[in-house]
């Protein structure tokens, strides 16, 4: 019976390979909010990961700069406006 369960099957190992990337994946996930040097690294490459699933953009002139001053706040009320 024992040697029948520590018989390795593909079903076996696919679980233990799941489980494991699955505890490593969630410690990786925690480890930024734990250790501060790493969160500047997981931020960069998880941006660096979702530029490059966007894929290029052709480049626009279109630049638009919004400026909130004391007369915006005191015309249209508290930021953000609706």
């Amino acid at each position: 019976m024992i040697r029948k369960l520590l018989k390795p099957s593909v079903l076996k190992i696919s679980f233990i390979l799941a489980l494991f990337f699955i505890g490593l994946a969630t410690v990786l996930d925690q480890t930024p909010q734990m250790l501060p040097f790493l969160d500047s690294i997981a931020r960069r490459i998880n941006v660096d990961m979702k530029f490059r699933a966007r894929g290029a953009r052709p480049i626009t002139d279109d630049i638009v700069i919004i400026e909130v001053d004391d007369s915006s706040i005191e015309q249209f009320g508290r930021w953000p406006w609706d």
